[in-house]
């Protein structure tokens, strides 16, 4: 790193602290802040990828530079047992969910293995986008089992889905697993967040069990990775279980 791009970083993290940027939550745009610094776009653009991936600002396509706003803090550990609407809420965020797309597929190996099941087995394909106060944060794909739940074709995606899996179907989640890795984000989903293909993301594999140890439901989230700050509580004395 530079001197000159240390010192942009620097004082561009400052002003944000502060909140001196126009009394706004978007930066100006990068030909004011190069002059204003009397710099080149190659060094600013430096200072602002530097300040993006500590979570400090980030960048929606064609829009510009922003403020990140405070992160959502996520505990795997009760997601199966608190919606996102829920738990967003309780953090006095505004949550809201829209369906991208639905549709019937079959199971390939890839899923057959990781599903437990067999190739060919019929599954739905839902992707819904999830916002925390009108920002897309999260890209879900979710597979699930159509032989164990039909009709979910008429089911309102943009509530709880679980909720609905209880009350309209009895079933019971009675574990879950899942895995977390640093990624980039595929251009299908960049272009869903509002993102650029390539930005760095945390990307979940999650898997959802009924009361009879059969996985029904198998997930790929990917998640902005300045929206949410990864927790977990362990109790020494009665250790807290994921599920």
């Amino acid at each position: 790193m530079s001197t000159q791009t240390q010192r942009i970083k620097s004082a561009l993290l400052k002003e944000i602290s502060e909140l001196q940027i126009d009394g706004s939550q978007k930066l100006p745009s990068e030909r004011h802040l190069s002059e204003r610094f009397g710099t080149t776009r190659v060094t600013l653009r430096e200072a602002l990828r530097l300040l993006e991936a500590d979570g400090i600002i980030y960048r929606e396509n064609r829009r510009g530079w922003f403020i990140t706003p405070p992160r959502l803090h996520y505990d795997p550990s009760v997601h199966a047992r608190i919606s996102f609407m829920n738990y967003a809420q309780q953090q006095g965020f505004i949550p809201k969910s829209t369906l991208y797309q639905f549709k019937h597929i079959v199971a390939d190996e890839f899923l057959a293995a990781v599903m437990n099941t067999v190739v060919g087995k019929p599954l739905y394909h839902i992707c819904r986008i999830r916002y925390l106060d009108e920002r897309p944060v999260l890209f879900e794909n979710m597979m699930i089992r159509a032989d164990l739940l039909k009709g979910l074709d008429n089911v309102d995606m943009t509530g709880s889905l679980h909720q609905k899996l209880r009350d309209d179907y009895g079933l019971i989640i009675s574990r879950a697993d899942f895995e977390m890795t640093v990624t980039t984000l595929p251009k299908e989903e960049a272009t869903a967040l509002n993102a650029l293909e390539g930005a760095a993301a945390l990307k979940f594999h999650r898997r959802y069990f009924n009361e009879d140890g059969t996985i029904f439901e198998f997930d790929i989230e990917f998640w902005r990775h300045d929206a949410i700050t990864v927790a977990y509580e362990y109790n020494n004395n009665q250790p807290v279980r994921p599920f």
